[in-house]
């Protein structure tokens, strides 16, 4: 009865706290800038595995009893980096996991579930710059927008213990050799691929001077919330029926995509002779060296599925 006024939190943290046990264990997580603390906390509070454990009578405090029967609670909160941090640019604030009880906890709370919320805080800022492309496909990424997709897949396989390093996801594909002036092609495609409106430019902050002005030129981005037609590009959808499918096929997520030509020589050599007839074979992409120029596709990935969007591009360029 003396406790009746005191809230659930009230007995079980803070100094003067009756019940309170000590803190076992903390996990401090960085969370990027574009999500707000309080709407992370509210996400990650949402999860089956922290919802289901909730206490109705207990702010934000969570019960969780482990496999050898220890019960501990805990709670999330957020924490303002210092702005004199190195982290503080790209990541001002920080989520922290608390965890009290009388034992130290095992590994389904310091491993599994820190990697759960983890990976959620991860998905947050994606689904937030999703959502800004969507309404805006001219956005413009900052810099560390960019940082972020690019490390997207190493900081995920750092989460899930994965010491395998994240190879680039590269296809080439050789011109045919009627081809002689690749700059004319690769503008068609552009114009062609974002009339599908799940792949756009990219346009972002450049942090330095650009060596190839012509791969700046053709960066794109995969998103899988499909923005509106830019009239500037395209004036109608050209999205396909094949096109419908892919873009279901690669799941959700944002990719950036890389278009550019190697080889030697990038301007036309000269007239094409059509004194013999051509087969639809002149007109192919080959992925075997035939000793032309060949047009390098780079995805950098998210959480989207790569071969479905090299599939996507590949037909785009053949058409």
């Amino acid at each position: 009865a003396a406790y009746k006024s005191k809230s659930g939190s009230d007995l079980l943290l803070g100094a003067n706290a009756p019940f309170a046990c000590p803190c076992q264990f903390t996990a401090e997580m960085p969370l990027n800038r574009r999500v707000l603390p309080q709407q992370a906390i509210s996400q990650l509070e949402a999860l089956p595995m922290v919802a289901n454990f909730i206490l109705s009578n207990h702010e934000s405090i969570f019960v969780y009893k482990e496999v050898s029967e220890s019960i501990f609670y805990m709670q999330l909160e957020w924490v303002k980096l210092d702005e004199s941090d190195e982290e503080f640019k790209h990541n001002p604030h920080q989520i922290s996991l608390r965890v009290y009880g009388i034992e130290v906890p095992g590994h389904s709370i310091k491993i599994d579930l820190v990697r759960m919320l983890r990976r959620k805080m991860m998905n947050l800022p994606l689904d937030a710059l999703s959502s800004v492309l969507q309404k805006n496909s001219s956005f413009s990424l900052t810099s560390s927008d960019m940082q972020f997709v690019r490390g997207f897949a190493k900081q995920l396989k750092d989460i899930e213990g994965d010491p395998e390093p994240v190879l680039a996801n590269v296809q080439h594909y050789y011109l045919p050799t009627i081809v002689q002036d690749p700059t004319v092609l690769l503008l068609m495609f552009r114009q062609n691929i974002f009339g599908s409106t799940f792949i756009m430019k990219l346009h972002h902050e450049l942090e330095e001077e650009l060596e190839n002005k012509l791969d700046e030129d053709f960066l794109f981005y995969f998103n899988s919330s499909p923005s509106k037609l830019d009239p500037s590009y395209q004036s109608s959808t050209t999205l396909t029926s094949r096109g419908r499918i892919f873009a279901r096929q690669a799941g959700s997520g944002i990719a950036f995509i890389q278009v550019s030509v190697e080889g030697e020589g990038r301007q036309s050599a000269g007239p094409i002779s059509l004194d013999a007839p051509l087969s639809h074979r002149d007109f192919t992409l080959a992925e075997k060296n035939n000793g032309h120029l060949r047009v390098k596709v780079e995805v950098i990935n998210t959480t989207t599925d790569a071969s479905v969007i090299h599939k996507w591009v590949a037909l785009s360029l053949s058409q």
